[in-house]
């Protein structure tokens, strides 16, 4: 009830929720595959009508997806965003941890990722969410305001975005590293 009071005719106001996926399902044995995933999301937007849509999180930082991974949950979560009348849209994770190769849940710090991977993971998932992306996260990855590195990658992006520093594309799916994180 408290939804259609937020959402509905009459209102802007969305309601929206920005979940995790982890598709490895090496390092991760009990995850839901892509399309059991896609349907529990089918089943959520059909008991609750008022909400409006997810941005999938792409469980890059930590979680170890690949590209083929967010790919595939993506081409399940928009068909059944479609078939539910909702658009899709992706959240990119703008970190990784540190040091390599630290995998979560173990002890670790994380920096923001190379704008070389930001630029891989916006145009493999693009196609499916058609340009509608949010980010995580920004103080900790992207203000330009937080440390050395963060003010790095927001110039990085900003002279990606602009046109006025093109990134060179990835030639193998490893990730580059960064020089060792600095406090």
């Amino acid at each position: 009830a408290r939804a259609r009071n937020i959402s509905g005719p009459g209102t802007q106001l969305q309601i929206w929720a920005s979940p995790y996926y982890v598709g490895n399902l090496t390092l991760h044995p009990t995850a839901l595959t892509a399309r059991d995933y896609a349907a529990y999301w089918k089943r959520v937007w059909q008991l609750s009508p008022a909400f409006d849509w997810i941005a999938l999180q792409d469980s890059r930082g930590w979680q170890g997806n690949s590209d083929q991974e967010v790919a595939a949950a993506l081409t399940e979560l928009r068909e059944a965003a479609r078939a539910s009348g909702r658009p899709l849209w992706s959240n990119v994770e703008l970190f990784e941890g540190w040091p390599q190769p630290c995998m979560y849940p173990t002890q670790c710090g994380r920096h923001p990722a190379p704008i070389h991977r930001i630029v891989k993971q916006l145009a493999n998932e693009d196609p499916f969410v058609e340009g509608r992306h949010v980010a995580w996260e920004w103080g900790s990855c992207l203000s330009p305001y937080t440390n050395a590195d963060t003010a790095a990658l927001y110039h990085d992006y900003a002279a990606y975005v602009s046109g006025t520093s093109p990134v060179p594309p990835l030639t193998d799916s490893a990730t580059p590293g960064l020089p060792p994180h600095t406090d």
